[in-house]
């Protein structure tokens, strides 16, 4: 049971990762062309929001679609913030949000050096990464909560 409640709750965190972090990359390239003149429709914001979740669970620019990368990455600092937390307890309460944080800071500091630039272009800039940042803390946000929900008992 523990380990099906440790696969749902990275899934789920894997997923809020990807996807807060396409949205997060969509948002600064149609703000980067609104910067420059463009005029973006609200419908069309939203389909380009769909068009990079959906590219970017096929695209293979980066050799591998992005949500396989991302989990991959979290898998890395999840299993990095297990041992620490036992190690440093008050880092408990925190230790996935942080690790999934510096999971896409290093994920896309890889991608970086992998390409020269930043395949996620949305990524690119102080902001962007601290977005891609911030979209790996809300998926290690997510883990938490559910690692740390009540168990069911099978009374």
């Amino acid at each position: 049971m523990a380990a099906l409640r440790f696969l749902v709750a990275f899934a789920l965190a894997s997923l809020t990762t990807f996807l807060s972090a396409s949205i997060f990359q969509t948002h600064q390239v149609l703000g980067a062309l609104r910067q420059i003149g463009v005029e973006i429709s609200l419908r069309q914001h939203l389909a380009m929001v769909i068009d990079d979740i959906i590219g970017f669970t096929s695209r293979s620019d980066i050799g591998l679609s992005f949500p396989v990368v991302i989990a991959a990455a979290l898998f890395g600092g999840f299993l990095i913030a297990e041992i620490l937390k036992r190690l440093i307890r008050p880092l408990a309460p925190v230790a996935y949000v942080i690790a999934g944080a510096a999971a896409m800071a290093v994920l896309m500091a890889a991608m970086y050096t992998m390409f020269q630039a930043s395949p996620i272009a949305g990524a690119r800039g102080t902001t962007g990464l601290a977005l891609q940042m911030l979209a790996g803390g809300l998926g290690g946000w997510v883990f938490t909560l559910l690692q740390s929900a009540p168990k069911r008992s099978r009374t």
